[in-house]
């Protein structure tokens, strides 16, 4: 985020270009965002193959099964 105001505000401007800064900061923003996308590809795809664990064991567990034919239905109004 630094990296990111520095490259972006009016303020460094100067500081930037006199002491020629754009290329190295540019670079160093480059490799700091791309090791962020990374992490956060490697948090999804966690997160992704969890939530599809859990629900395999959701559902090839015995209580999860649904009745084949419930209560409720019997029990329906019709709509008026």
């Amino acid at each position: 985020m630094y990296v990111s105001r520095i490259l972006t505000h009016r303020d460094h401007a100067h500081e930037v270009i006199s002491y020629d800064l754009s290329g190295w900061l540019g670079n160093r923003w480059r490799r700091l965002h791309d090791e962020r996308l990374a992490q956060l590809r490697r948090l999804v795809r966690r997160r992704l193959w969890l939530a599809v664990l859990i629900s395999l064991g959701i559902t090839s567990s015995p209580s999860a099964q649904w009745p084949s034919s419930p209560s409720c239905w019997s029990e329906a109004r019709p709509v008026r």
